[in-house]
């Protein structure tokens, strides 16, 4: 029994008997009781809940070229906010319209919190060029604010438990692993996922993952890499650090051994003490 791809909310949205295969394809359908409108860009705002990575919107300025020659081939989705609009899909085409100070072709739909979710997620997975970073922080915020569950990512998505617990594990990675990376469009799922269990035993195991860091945000480095080098430089001994810390909780010194060259490192607030 194949598993359902589309949930009730986003069935009523498209109100099809026939499902689709992207929320692009219904909107590029030539339903008589589909109203495309031409609202300027001013009066859109960008929903609270879109979340796309200022660094994974693509060439904005070379899309805008093409809509003010060409003309907007699909149109975005928004919803009704006051005496504005929300943007639910279609971010790059509203930024491409401010670029080229035109009007921005929209379906108004009224439609709530989660089906916006829905329909958001359900674009994202059609998308090629957005990193599974963006998806699963995506997911992760939207699961943190309760518009969405676990189960819908699995039952709208029809992706495994697995794949959405990789794709989460993006928000799991320790901030000090995760500043040092720093941009995950490079980084798998399943690298994610590696990186956080393995953040999970140690901090010498996350110092190990630092290291490599640099390979790791260029995409040179998969799960079963990172596994094997970082076992590999622990059991060498070539690293260990160990932080101590005071009884309320701030470090005092940093012990290292690399490289068989011992050293210890005092915090700045203990140096500006001595």
């Amino acid at each position: 029994m194949s598993r359902k791809k589309w949930a009730d909310p986003l069935d009523k949205l498209l109100s099809a008997d026939n499902k689709i295969s992207s929320i692009n394809e219904y909107l590029s359908s030539t339903s008589s009781d589909t109203v495309v409108h031409s609202i300027p860009p001013s009066k859109i705002l960008r929903w609270e809940g879109k979340d796309r990575p200022e660094n994974e919107l693509g060439n904005l300025d070379a899309l805008a070229h093409s809509m003010k020659t060409v003309g907007q081939q699909v149109p975005c989705i928004v919803r009704p906010k006051n005496d504005h609009y929300e943007l639910i899909v279609g971010e790059c085409r509203w930024r491409a319209a401010i670029i080229a100070d035109i009007n921005l072709k929209a379906i108004i739909c009224e439609i709530d919190d989660r089906t916006a979710s829905i329909i958001q997620a359900v674009e994202n997975e059609q998308r090629n060029d957005l990193s599974d970073y963006a998806k699963g922080m995506s997911y992760y915020r939207k699961i943190q604010r309760g518009i969405l569950t676990q189960k819908d990512l699995i039952e709208v998505l029809n992706i495994s438990k697995e794949q959405v617990t990789k794709l989460l594990s993006f928000s799991k990675i320790p901030k000090n692993v995760n500043e040092a990376i720093k941009d995950f469009r490079k980084v798998s799922a399943r690298t994610s996922y590696e990186i956080s269990r393995l953040s999970r035993k140690s901090m010498e195991h996350q110092e190990a993952i630092i290291y490599y860091a640099d390979k790791i945000r260029e995409g040179k480095l998969g799960s079963s890499s990172i596994i094997k080098l970082v076992d590999k430089r622990l059991s060498e001994g070539n690293y260990y650090k160990k932080q101590f810390y005071s009884k309320s909780g701030d470090i005092l010194f940093t012990y290292k051994n690399e490289n068989k060259k011992k050293s210890l490192h005092f915090s700045s607030k203990i140096i500006n003490k001595l």
